[in-house]
């Protein structure tokens, strides 16, 4: 693949997003992992990967600001449309103050990613001994002597787990 193969010439490799299919590659790519800390875990047993053993971390900072939510505010015409009696009036009426008071959230995520390059960039060998780590953990995931039977293992297990979930009762 073209595009991979330029990819794996750079010193550093950034993983952003939490469901990455590619984690694995960027592990075994002897290039330095820039990623959050994983909050799930998959096949890939992301739950093991150490940071500044496996990968320099990146910090989220969330924001939330707020803004009016004109858009969600009922028209005139539905206004009308209920303010048929006076129950209906009233019960507009609050309708629509909050409405008006209704602020919409919008959420912002930022990274220290330029913090980190720069920290690679000035630890280089620290930055290559973590790149060195990543592609032996993903050895060890693959080809190392014991993975094939640990794999199979992992294999009845999920079956176990499964068969035990999906498994129908004598009621029906």
């Amino acid at each position: 693949i073209p595009q991979l193969r330029n990819w794996l010439r750079h010193k550093i490799v950034l993983s952003l997003d939490q469901k990455d299919d590619d984690l694995l590659w960027k592990l075994a790519s002897s290039s330095v992992l820039l990623m959050p800390i994983p909050t799930r875990t998959s096949w890939i047993m992301e739950e093991l990967l150490v940071p500044w053993v496996h990968y320099v971390p990146l910090n989220i900072t969330t924001t939330t600001s707020s803004s009016s939510s004109s858009s969600s505010s009922p028209t005139t015409l539905e206004k009308k449309k209920r303010s048929n009696s006076n129950e209906t009036t009233k019960t507009t009426n609050q309708l629509y103050h909050h409405y008006q008071k209704q602020q919409t959230t919008i959420r912002h995520q930022y990274y220290n990613i330029m913090e980190m390059v720069q920290w690679i960039r000035t630890h280089d060998d620290e930055a290559r001994k973590i790149a060195e780590r990543a592609t032996l953990f993903v050895y060890d995931l693959w080809y190392h002597p014991d993975a094939t039977r640990d794999n199979e293992e992992i294999k009845k297990e999920i079956l176990r787990r499964y068969s035990k979930y999906w498994q129908t009762s004598n009621n029906y």
